[in-house]
């Protein structure tokens, strides 16, 4: 039971003195939180050049996102940074999203994600859209019904 009664920092934390340790923040979590930031900012961009009366500018991620309705058009999609495009399996109704550069075998899953056959259903469209903007592609899913 006293085994920490010699240890400065046990001692601190009992006393109260000692600060709660920071949380961690996961890779996906910071990416998430990066990508947030940047819709804002473009957002914010836009709204901007449209009240100025301007054009918007060429730049993909200031364009509106395109706007998917089947798997023929989500089909052979390359991300705005052409890390990424998209497979799709006409037949099965599902896709993956892949890389376009070399990854390590413990690195695969982290660069890939399956597009289920209920990418375009109603309660799930939006989720595989935030899915599809993660990875760098400026789309919209349209729902199915």
């Amino acid at each position: 039971m006293g085994q920490h009664k010699f240890n400065p920092i046990a001692l601190a934390a009992k006393e109260g003195k000692l600060s709660p340790k920071p949380m961690g923040m996961s890779a996906a979590k910071l990416r998430g939180l990066v990508m947030a930031e940047i819709a804002r900012v473009t957002e914010a961009d836009r709204l901007m050049a449209a009240a100025r009366g301007e054009s918007l500018p060429d730049s993909p991620m200031l364009q509106p996102p395109r706007k998917i309705r089947t798997w023929e058009e989500l089909d052979g999609l390359v991300s705005m940074d052409g890390r990424y495009k998209i497979k799709v399996d006409l037949a099965g109704g599902n896709g993956q999203i892949v890389p376009t550069f070399p990854v390590e075998d413990k690195d695969y899953w982290n660069h890939v994600e399956y597009l289920s056959t209920h990418t375009f259903y109603e309660k799930t469209h939006q989720m595989y859209t935030g899915i599809l903007q993660k990875f760098g592609f400026n789309v919209e899913l349209m729902s199915w019904g």
